[in-house]
């Protein structure tokens, strides 16, 4: 069995050069402990995850910073939306001598990083 196929210009081919499952299983095994190992192959894994809720607002900002156009999501806790004033402050913690091109209020997009503003 092997892992990675690639696109031939007519049909789907499995390449030879891929690492067998057995070997990708030896190499698993080498790099965590016996006990994790063994946890993961049988499926005993308990994980805990904890996610905690907090009222504030996420703010997009399009900014440009040494010639270049940067977009950023910033988390302000509190009530109130931020204003351009608070905006360009914590930038500035980030990007010296930033310009705020625009902030605007947004919805959270998980697959961008996301930064939490403290007070």
């Amino acid at each position: 069995m092997y892992l990675c196929k690639s696109l031939n210009r007519k049909r789907l081919t499995v390449s030879q050069d891929t690492i067998p499952m057995k070997k990708y299983e030896e190499s698993l095994s080498k790099t965590f402990t016996k006990e994790y190992y063994s946890n993961l192959v049988s499926g005993n894994i308990n994980e805990k995850v904890e996610r905690y809720n907090e009222v504030g607002h996420v703010c997009r900002v399009s900014l440009r910073w040494r010639g270049k156009y940067y977009h950023l999501q910033l988390f302000f806790p509190g009530s109130g939306f931020p204003s351009r004033k608070e905006v360009e402050t914590q930038v500035n913690k980030i990007y010296p001598d930033a310009t705020v091109m625009v902030h605007y209020a947004s919805e959270s997009q998980p697959n961008k990083p996301l930064i939490r503003v403290a007070n």
